[in-house]
């Protein structure tokens, strides 16, 4: 019997890298009434570097590990962007890899 592996699963910060997904941290934190909100696209290859490309990418996983660079608040929040084909500099669309038709 094969187990089928579900070719969106996102669980590893191997799989969000080889999936071309964008992950973003999220400043929650409330100052004297007013909002952090400072945000910062992360750097999966260094955040794989550091916990291993086998280590899990759920926000529990992730945030004991991260905290704001503005405040200093651990009360941060994780955003997963999908892969896009698009080229952010021309809006044309990119070229798909072999490996994305499912071929």
């Amino acid at each position: 019997m094969t187990i089928r592996k579900d070719p969106y699963t996102t669980d590893t910060i191997g799989k969000l890298i080889d999936g071309e997904y964008a992950l973003t941290l999220y400043c929650e934190e409330r100052h004297n009434g007013y909002w952090c909100h400072w945000y910062k696209k992360l750097d999966l290859e260094k955040l794989a570097l550091k916990l291993g490309r086998d280590h899990g990418s759920m926000h529990w996983d992730l945030v004991p590990h991260l905290w704001c660079l503005k405040c200093g608040s651990r009360n941060v929040s994780l955003r997963l962007s999908p892969p896009t084909f698009r080229d952010p500099k021309t809006g044309q669309w990119r070229q798909r890899r072999e490996s994305d038709t499912g071929r």
